[in-house]
């Protein structure tokens, strides 16, 4: 057996066992649910939701993207509108902080250093 279908296997075993009688397909096309709901409509998204898409990834032993990453941790501060945050982004690879103003009507934040960047795309870190 191959090291991929060696990884595959464990994979599967894992799906099976974490998450029920889904099978690797369904899983898939949960990730997929899951991804629309945040390019569309992230507002309806709870902290639970992005804890269980990063399972999601894991367990299809995919790199879990740092929207979903940052989706767990965004929750744990609670953004007001019209509030200034110190927030991370990534542009051309580099990570940059600056300090941003938060706009709850378009979910986004808005900076001398960049125009508006969805909540999505950027970690909070701290308020202003």
């Amino acid at each position: 057996m191959t090291e991929n279908n060696t990884q595959s296997a464990e994979c599967l075993s894992r799906l099976t066992a974490e998450l029920g009688t889904f099978t690797a397909e369904e899983i898939d096309l949960l990730r997929q649910w899951f991804n629309c709901v945040q390019d569309l409509n992230p507002k309806y998204l709870a902290k639970n939701d992005f804890v269980l898409a990063s399972k999601i990834y894991e367990n299809l032993c995919l790199r879990v993207p740092d929207s979903i990453i940052d989706g767990v941790k965004k929750n744990e501060i609670k953004l007001k509108d019209g509030e200034w945050y110190w927030v991370r982004y990534d542009a051309l690879g580099k990570n940059n902080e600056a300090p941003a103003l938060y706009k709850a009507n378009v979910d986004c934040f808005y900076s001398y250093e960049f125009s508006g960047i969805p909540a999505r795309h950027l970690t909070v870190l701290r308020s202003a």
